[in-house]
């Protein structure tokens, strides 16, 4: 990281007030109503790859299409479906590394392939006190200390600043075909997951405002008007910028000690999950 970038971060997330962390913006609309100053981070590229051990490292701004446009020349990629072929939903709306990984968005291979927290490596955050944070290593079997390029994934810039992420790649051959359909081309605003046999009765229930439907995963993607929500079934869980829905205790409680521990005075992205 360069002094310059490095300076212009620190600077940004000195003082008491609170912080709203930016990159692309293209995931924000899955998010609560985050309140604070703007802290931009921006930085972008490749900084390793080694195609022989399938791992590769980019700065948290690289856009995931030319992280997977330089990787594909190897026949390496992250397995995700195709924007092109299977939309922004399915496809788990690619903008930057950071994003993928601070959002945790759902796609259509994730039962197949796993999602972030199965890919990530290593780590290199900002903490709230603006001290650098290095975590991880190429090694997928590592077993010193805390997991904390996990914590990342699905955090949403509430427990550190993405600074450059390390993933392990999937051969493209081994990518199989997503088991999902493509239903219309509006926006979606509302994902949910339900047991198998609860699939197609929500599906049923959504029709003429699905927009995606994942089988492998139980998964549909709908596009609803204000104050709409669809039926929810047992066991389900429900994502959705106007419905921020907290997980249950013991988790819930996890999750807040582990905010505090993080961020003591709760200045990262306030707001950003809607019930922390």
């Amino acid at each position: 990281m360069s002094g310059a970038a490095w300076e212009a971060l620190a600077a940004g997330l000195a003082g008491d007030d609170p912080v709203r962390i930016v990159g692309s913006g293209t995931k924000v609309a899955w998010c609560g109503a985050v309140a604070g100053r703007e802290v931009r981070v921006g930085l972008s590229g490749i900084v390793e790859f080694e195609p022989d051990d399938q791992y590769v490292e980019a700065w948290a701004g690289t856009p995931l299409s030319e992280l997977q446009a330089e990787c594909a020349a190897k026949g390496l990629a992250l397995p995700l479906p195709d924007r092109g072929r299977w939309g922004e939903a399915l496809s788990g709306y690619p903008g930057t590394v950071g994003g993928l990984v601070a959002m945790n968005l759902p796609h259509a291979l994730a039962e197949q392939c796993g999602g972030p927290r199965d890919w990530i490596l290593r780590v290199e955050i900002l903490t709230a006190e603006g001290r650098l944070v290095r975590a991880g290593c190429k090694a997928v079997k590592n077993v010193a200390g805390y997991d904390v390029p996990k914590l990342m994934v699905g955090s949403r810039g509430a427990l550190g600043v993405l600074l450059k992420v390390g993933f392990r790649l999937w051969p493209t051959r081994a990518m199989p075909e997503p088991d999902a359909s493509v239903v219309s081309d509006r926006p979606a605003n509302w994902v949910q997951r339900t047991l198998r046999t609860d699939f197609d009765r929500a599906c049923e229930a959504a029709a003429g405002r699905l927009v995606a439907t994942d089988r492998a995963s139980s998964t549909l993607w709908a596009c609803l008007e204000f104050g709409e929500s669809l039926p929810r079934f047992p066991g389900d869980w429900v994502l959705s910028p106007r419905h921020q829905e907290p997980p249950e205790d013991p988790v819930a409680n996890a999750v807040r000690r582990l905010k505090r521990a993080a961020d003591p005075t709760g200045r990262l992205n306030p707001g950003v999950f809607g019930w922390i």
